[in-house]
C-alpha cells in the first residue's frame, strides 16, 4: 500500500507541477540508459527520450508524451533526485540556506565490482586478480539477466558522475575519481 503524504500549497499549483516535471526530465536526460537508434521525429513519438525541447515543453505545460512524463518521473524518483528550489521554495527565495550540517558520506563514486557481485554472485566476488573481469565478460552469454543488471549499475554510476560534473557546482572537486566527501564539503 502506498504511503500517503501531504502536499504543500506549492505542490498543488500547476506551475510547481510543470517545474517538477521539467526538473525530472533534466535528471532523466543523464540517468536514462542510451540504447537503440538515434532519436528522430519518427522515434520520438514512441520512445520517451528526455530532450531539452521536452524540458521546455514541460515548463510551458505543453508536454506531448505521457510516456515521457511517467518515465522521467520514475527515473528521477529511482535516483533520489531532490530539486532544492522546489522542495524549499520559501528558503530559496530568501537566497538559500545559511548552512547545511551533516556528516559527509565517504564513498568513491564508481561501481565496485566486488561489492556489486557480493550480493549477486559470491563466486565472482571472491575471485582473485583478473579472474572477475573474465567471469563478468562471460555473463553476457551465460547469465544475461545478471549481465544486464551489471551494465545498468555501471551506467548509473557513470551517469551520476556525468550529472555531478555537468552541474557546474563543484568546480574544485568534480575532477578525476569523484569522492562524495569532497563534493559534500565543497
Amino acid at each position: 500500500m502506498a504511503k500517503a503524504r501531504a502536499f504543500s500549497k506549492y505542490e498543488a499549483s500547476d506551475q510547481w507541477q510543470r517545474l517538477k516535471l521539467a526538473c525530472d526530465i533534466y535528471v532523466a536526460a543523464f540517468f536514462t540508459p542510451k540504447t537503440g537508434e538515434v532519436p528522430s521525429a519518427r522515434t520520438l513519438v514512441d520512445v520517451p527520450v528526455p530532450t531539452t525541447a521536452a524540458m521546455w515543453e514541460a515548463v510551458s505545460g505543453n508536454i506531448r508524451s505521457d510516456l515521457l512524463r511517467d518515465s522521467a518521473s520514475e527515473v528521477s524518483e529511482v535516483n533520489s533526485a531532490l530539486h532544492w528550489p522546489l522542495a524549499f521554495p520559501a528558503i530559496m527565495a530568501r537566497g538559500g540556506f545559511d548552512a547545511v550540517l551533516g556528516s559527509p558520506p565517504w564513498e568513491v563514486s564508481q561501481l565496485n565490482e566486488t561489492e556489486f557481485f557480493a550480493a549477486r554472485d559470491a563466486e565472482i566476488a571472491a575471485m582473485p586478480g583478473n579472474k572477475p573481469k573474465k567471469a563478468i565478460a562471460k555473463l553476457e552469454t551465460e547469465n544475461p539477466a545478471l549481465w544486464d543488471e551489471f551494465v545498468l549499475g555501471k551506467r548509473a554510476s557513470e551517469a551520476n558522475n556525468n550529472f555531478i560534473r555537468a552541474s557546474g557546482r563543484f568546480e574544485k572537486t568534480a575532477v578525476g575519481k569523484l569522492n562524495t566527501y569532497s563534493l559534500f564539503a565543497e
